[in-house]
């Protein structure tokens, strides 16, 4: 996976949500592109994936909210509709709320490279994502792993598959059919977002 740093796709999801919390409209995405030196450049559709983390006193990241699509999305209004839906809709935590703020980071994950597998052992950790399709007996669940996620857990494939039919609720007997991906993350923590916006604000 391409780790490309900050980018103005992760300080344009956080300013959404922080807009939302607070009444406002948020700055643009080619604002936030233009504050950010190396930011890729805003073109055409891709899949993506936000991410939510609490980060700790000590610096530890602990997941509050993570939803995307694998659908091609406009990349703006990609980034902000699933910047709101990670933080306040995903199933597994409660809302965040602006309190949190100063505690959170973003991370947005652009998608590509979509491959069949050739077996689900067809793929490499920290560069390969993974989406398997369980099926048994004609019912059929899904789940994926972000490339960063076997790495940042410690996971080899065997414990990584292991984790993928957990989440997807996958029958012991299920046949697995995988497709591996990549994908660019750009994350940015709450203080390195408000002083991207006040260069934003200056240029205004």
């Amino acid at each position: 996976m391409a780790v490309v740093g900050i980018s103005g796709y992760a300080v344009y999801a956080f300013d959404v949500l922080v807009a939302h919390l607070e009444g406002r409209a948020p700055v643009t995405l080619a604002q936030c592109l233009a504050a950010v030196p190396g930011s890729p450049p805003l073109t055409g559709k891709s899949p993506l994936f936000v991410t939510w983390n609490t980060i700790a006193k000590d610096g530890d990241a602990s997941l509050r909210g993570c939803i995307g699509t694998f659908q091609e999305e406009e990349l703006e209004s990609g980034v902000a509709s699933y910047s709101l839906t990670a933080a306040l809709e995903d199933p597994r935590f409660r809302p965040i709320q602006k309190r949190e703020l100063p505690h959170l980071e973003c991370g947005v994950t652009i998608l590509k490279n979509f491959e069949s597998a050739a077996n689900p052992m067809d793929w490499e950790i920290g560069v390969h994502g993974i989406k398997g399709v369980f099926t048994h007996r004609g019912r059929r669940t899904s789940a994926t792993f972000l490339p960063d996620v076997a790495v940042e857990q410690g996971w080899d494939k065997e414990t990584t598959l292991v984790y993928l039919a957990d989440k997807a609720n996958a029958h012991p007997d299920s046949t697995i059919s995988l497709t591996r991906y990549q994908g660019e993350k750009s994350a940015i923590r709450y203080e390195e977002y408000l002083d991207i916006l006040k260069q934003i604000d200056a240029r205004e």
